[in-house]
This record gives structure tokens, C-alpha cells and sequence, in this order.
């Protein structure tokens, strides 16, 4: 990535030329040495601090630069116009010179705002920014894993701090910064935990604002929840169908097999399952539905293989490439950047 001075056609531009835009009350330091220029706000920051840590701005600043008098000034010192957010600035800055955030996670267990995530992985890819880069990728690794061992239902998106539009706004992340391996994940808390109505309508942030998904992400994700219940009682759930054949002839196991499948299905007419039962573990209760020891040690081997079964599908069934594809194409990103 080429990054340089912007300057304007005109010579001699002064600090005049730039009215609109405000100082940042966070990072404008008097004796700073050059001026960020993100949308309508200024920071004023050191030459030093953004060369040690983003590779980017410490080749720029290697280069030789223009003259003051040449490009725009602001006190003295030459802007950077920069086509990024200045809330992500904020945010990235704040690591540069506090570490706020990074030592709250690390020393007092603090779940992670997304926006500061989000801001962590666009600047810190855009401009080589590597330990915020690894940062963000950790952090999003955990909160939607790409390994079933790691997967916890019930943990869903932690180490960052949920909010009603997380999994949109983490979607659109995403792919934004190529990160596709974390989707199954996503794609599959969405159909745990949002209505059909929220996904075709959108959800509404703590500011106002919606966070909407794409149609093709729309039809991503009902095609997987369609998928998700139709192959449910067939993989995960396979040892409960009453039609499975078990080497235990016993009345009362086949009796409990099927009371516990039809509360989980329903009968006439059959219900839509709790999805989330795709990946949680076997549940204790039904131990206590009248199975042997035998029938009940089967069932859980076809659960826990279901399982496994249910997630090497999981791509598949949102449209997406396989987990293989999937986690390649995360290395070949990584070793692009």
C-alpha cells in the first residue's frame, strides 16, 4: 500500500485551508509532528509513535516529504489525509499511546468492545499494524471458533461484549477484511438466537441505527437454518429416531428413546427443534428417562459423533466453502498482508 502526504493543486496552502474539520480531544498533542486528517477530525500525533508501530507509516516517513509550504500545514505540521473512520483512528490511537482496552482484557478479564475490535482489524491490516492485527484475530478466533473443541454454545461471542447487532455488524466485518472462516460460527448463532423477522429486517444498535445484512447473506443464513433442522434429528439427535436399531431389545429404552424424541420434535404436528442442540453436549436429563446403561453410553456416542458430523457440514450448509477452503484462504490473507 502507497501511503503519501495528500497535498492540494494549489501552492502555498496554509492551516487556512482547513476550517471544517475539528481537533480531536484526545490525541492533539502540542508537540506533535504531523496531523492525521479522518473525515472531520484532526489528530495530532508524532512521526515516531505511528513509525514504531505500523510498517506503513515508517516507510512513508523514510521517504523523503514535501516542503511545508508545499502541501497542507496545520500549526506547522504537514497533514495526512487518511479515507478511514475517525472513530477507528480513536481507537487504534488510544493503543499507540495508553493500551487502555489491551490491559483491561489482559489484567481484569473485561470483555472487548467490538467497535474497538473492528477498529483493531481494518487499520491494523490496512496499515501493518501486526500485534493489533494478531489482537483482533485472537480475539475474534475465540469469540467464533473454527474448531468444534473450542466451540461453547452458551459463551457465544465472549471474549467481546454482546449487543444486539454483534453478529450483523460482525458479519459485515467479516467481509470487509477477508476473514470468512469465522461466518459458520456466526451464520449458526443467528439461527440459535434472532427471528426470521430480525434477519430480513435487520437490528437496531443502542445509537438508532440498523444494521442490516445483504440479501444473499439473508438467504445464506435461512438456507442454513432450513438445513440446520432438517439434518438434526438425523445426525445429532440420530441415536433418539425410534426407527434406530440398538442391540438392547428392551421395551422401556425404546420407550424412553421415543418420549425423548418427541418432546425434542413433537409428534403431530412435529415442532421446530431447539437448534442449539446441534453442538451442546449430551444432557444428563435423559439418563433419567428409563434407558440402560447401555442404550444411554450409544446414545451419547451418536450424539457426540452427530456432532462432529453436524459441524463439518456447518460451511455446506450456509453456502460457504469448506472448512479447509476456508481457513486456507485465512492463511494466504495473512501471508498476503
Amino acid at each position: 500500500m502507497n501511503l503519501a502526504l495528500t497535498q492540494r493543486p494549489s501552492s502555498g496552502a496554509t492551516h487556512s485551508n482547513i476550517t471544517s474539520p475539528t481537533r480531536s480531544t484526545d490525541f492533539w498533542f502540542n508537540d506533535g509532528s504531523v496531523v492525521l486528517h479522518a473525515e472531520s477530525c484532526l489528530f495530532r500525533v508524532h512521526h515516531s509513535i505511528l513509525s514504531m508501530h505500523s510498517e506503513i507509516f515508517r516507510g512513508m516517513f523514510s521517504l523523503p516529504q514535501p516542503a511545508a509550504a508545499d502541501g497542507d500545514v496545520v500549526e506547522g505540521c504537514l497533514v495526512v489525509h487518511l479515507h478511514d473512520r475517525a472513530v477507528d483512528w480513536t481507537h487504534v490511537l488510544e493503543a499507540f499511546y495508553s493500551g487502555r482496552h489491551i490491559r483491561k482484557q489482559r489484567f481484569e478479564n473485561k470483555p472487548w468492545p467490538f467497535p474497538v475490535v473492528a477498529a483493531y482489524l481494518r487499520l491494523s491490516t490496512k496499515y501493518e499494524i501486526r500485534y493489533l492485527r494478531t489482537e483482533a484475530q485472537k480475539l475474534l478466533s475465540i469469540a467464533f471458533p473454527s474448531d468444534l473443541d473450542s466451540f461453547d454454545i452458551d459463551n457465544h461471542g465472549k471474549p467481546i461484549a454482546h449487543y444486539s447487532a454483534l453478529y450483523f455488524d460482525a458479519i459485515a466485518l467479516a467481509r470487509e477484511t477477508g476473514r470468512l472462516c469465522i461466518l459458520p460460527a456466526i451464520y449458526f448463532f443467528i439461527c440459535c438466537s434472532c427471528e426470521v423477522r430480525e434477519v430480513s429486517e435487520g437490528i437496531k444498535r443502542a445509537d438508532g441505527t440498523l444494521s442490516t445484512l445483504t440479501v444473499q447473506e439473508q438467504q445464506a443464513i435461512l438456507r442454513g437454518r432450513r438445513l440446520l433442522v432438517e439434518k438434526l434429528p438425523q445426525e445429532t439427535l440420530y441415536g433418539m429416531l425410534p426407527s434406530t436399531e440398538f442391540d438392547c431389545y428392551k421395551k422401556s429404552c425404546e420407550r424412553a428413546r421415543t418420549h425423548i424424541y418427541h418432546n425434542l420434535f413433537g409428534i403431530h404436528p412435529p415442532h421446530e427443534p431447539d437448534i442449539s442442540l446441534a453442538f451442546r453436549t449430551w444432557n444428563r436429563e435423559w439418563d433419567n428417562e428409563g434407558m440402560c446403561s447401555s442404550c444411554r453410553q450409544e446414545c451419547n456416542r451418536y450424539h457426540d459423533m452427530g456432532g462432529g458430523w453436524m459441524w463439518d457440514l456447518l460451511p455446506w450448509m450456509f453456502g460457504l466453502p469448506e472448512w479447509g477452503d476456508l481457513l486456507w484462504d485465512e492463511v494466504l490473507t495473512d501471508s498476503e498482508e
